[in-house]
Parts: C-alpha cells; structure tokens; sequence
C-alpha cells in the first residue's frame, strides 16, 4: 500500500473515535476546525490526505478508496468511529459503512450517488476531461497546503490545482463516474447527520432532502454557502454537529 499521510491523536478511550475525511482537490487541513472541535469533547481523531493529496503518494495500491480507509482503520486499531466526510469523502464514508461497523456519519455537502443522477446536467465524461486539462496546466507540485486558510472558491480550486497530483485526481474522478445510480443510504443502520447547503452549485438541495428522507436514523442541516462549506462556513458545520451530538451518539 502507498503511504498515506495520517494525523493521529489519542482521546478518551470511552468516547467513539473520529475519523474526517477531505474531498477533491483539498487535504486533510481542509477539516482541521472540525478536528479541533471534536478534540475538545474529547474524542480520538484520526484523519488522512487522500492518495495523490497533501503528503499521501499515489500509487497502484491506494486505488480503491474503501480498501484504503479500511487499511488505515485496521493499522491505527480504530473501532466502531463516527467518520465525517465531505463531498467525495461522504461517499467514502457511507460505502464503507454500508458493510463495516460504524457508530454514526456526519455527510458535509453529500455525494453519494452518480453525479448525473443527482444533476443531469453535469456530463460525468466532459467533467473529467475538463478536469484533466486543468491538472495538466496548472499542476505544478505535490505539497500540502493549509486549506483552512482558503476562503473563497476561486483560491480552494487554483490551490486545489497546483496541488494535486494528476493521478489522484484522474482516480478520484473515475471514483465519482462509478458511484451507483441510486445510492444504498437506507441500508446504512447508524445515525446519520446530512449537512447540506442550499447554494450548491453541483447538489442540488433536493438530493440532500431525498437522502434524508430514505435514511433510517437522519438529520438534516442546511445552512449558507456554497460546494465547499468547509472552507467558508465553518460556524455552520459546527453549530450544526453541536445541535445533534446527542444524536450522533445514539443518546
């Protein structure tokens, strides 16, 4: 297996662990508010650059993104966790709890799902090429950057760029083509928070609301912002996850 960049730290052992996981284009630094709010309620946080993001190298065994989180859950001795991820991360993160033992999910601006099913008018093969001739062009090295300190979209996606390898976004994207058509979030037994915002260019709103209502055990948030509610509305998220941590704890 490649090397995946992993930040750990130990909390209290009779708390469910965490685990964050970022979306395209970003690294784990994207999600560090969200680590430091769950450190202060005393969980054990765990979380990781995606292959060819920040510090973790792509290779041709870091493929298969559940095959990799489950690696990185088997060697840090992680069970049962809440996993909060955000875009491509919450599709990470309910596919792996559809067949692994989990304690809830947090899905930030949820794609989990074939992205023409939820927006037809996204052509799943036009993205990618797009998305491949700006790698090509913009790509300039391998590093991790601080995403926390991005605040508008424009910067996210130059940064996002030119940081990125080319080959961990080419399988990121080959990741989101093959997403099913009709997602399996109601075979997911565990409580669920859907964090959602109503600006999403990409989401449509109604794809969160159709998620929340096929959900056994959901909540859902809306608040204000765009695709990448974690780079511009921190206070949403949090105020959000503080609302239902009682929820989330199957409290």
């Amino acid at each position: 297996m490649g090397d995946i960049n992993t930040v750990f730290s130990k909390g209290k052992d009779d708390l469910q662990p965490v685990i964050l996981i970022h979306g395209d284009l970003q690294n784990h630094t994207s999600l560090n508010f969200l680590s430091d709010l769950i450190k202060s309620k005393g969980h054990t946080v765990l979380s990781f650059d995606l292959p060819g993001h920040g510090l973790s190298n792509f290779s041709e065994d870091n493929t298969n993104h559940i095959a990799t989180l489950k690696k990185i859950i088997e060697q840090n001795q992680i069970k049962n966790p809440i996993i909060i991820g955000h875009s491509i991360g919450s599709a990470i993160a309910s596919i792996y709890a559809e067949e692994n033992t989990t304690s809830s999910l947090i899905l930030i601006n949820p794609l989990i799902s074939n992205i023409k099913t939820i927006n037809p008018s996204i052509d799943p093969e036009k993205m990618t090429e797009e998305y491949t001739q700006y790698s090509k062009a913009l790509f300039k090295e391998q590093r991790l950057s601080n995403f926390s300190e991005q605040k508008s979209p424009k910067d996210f996606t130059k940064l996002g760029f030119e940081t990125t390898s080319p080959q961990g976004l080419k399988n990121n994207m080959k990741f989101i083509k093959d997403l099913p058509e009709q997602d399996n979030i109601q075979n997911i037994e565990v409580p669920i928070l859907i964090i959602a915002s109503e600006d999403d260019p990409s989401l449509p709103i109604q794809y969160s609301e159709k998620l929340h209502k096929k959900a056994k055990s959901s909540k859902l948030e809306i608040i204000q912002g765009g695709h990448n509610t974690v780079l511009t509305n921190h206070k949403g998220i949090t105020d959000a996850i503080n609302k239902h941590y009682d929820f989330l704890l199957g409290q």
